[in-house]
């Protein structure tokens, strides 16, 4: 015995979707896209994502490598959300220690930076490189 059943948003009155083969589709709300920065200059702040009005940034994938000009005493990589481009430091996301050549991948992620901030990294050492895959919701 079945018994009917709608899946909708009740605040959009999107329904939820079943392919011919009846596979409910779940997927993220859009298509993720990257942004990548060098940090070559110690405690310098990099901005990776600009706000975007009345949007917040959804973070699915973190990369970060260490090149061969890091030194004996690894280098201590942040990320952080804050207002400003420029800003020092924030809401820390993630510090870690890489190693000369070390690399750090996160993937699987479902991480909100509020909407109006900046998401920024820096290191103490150089060369750090950072990529991070994301999308935006409205809010």
């Amino acid at each position: 015995m079945t018994a009917p059943v709608r899946l909708v948003d009740p605040l959009t009155g999107v329904s939820a979707r079943v392919t011919e083969f009846g596979q409910l589709v779940t997927s993220p709300i859009d298509y993720s896209v990257s942004s990548q920065i060098v940090a070559a200059v110690d405690d310098l702040p990099y901005n990776l994502v600009a706000p975007e009005q009345g949007r917040s940034i959804i973070i699915t994938s973190i990369l970060l490598t260490a090149n061969k000009n890091v030194g004996v005493n690894d280098a201590t990589v942040t990320m952080y959300s804050s207002s400003t481009a420029d800003a020092t430091t924030g809401n820390d996301i993630l510090q870690i220690e890489l190693a000369r050549n070390g690399q750090l991948t996160l993937t699987g992620l479902n991480l909100r930076i509020d909407k109006g901030l900046f998401l920024n990294v820096k290191t103490n050492d150089e060369t750090v490189y950072a990529t991070v895959f994301y999308y935006r919701v409205p809010i």
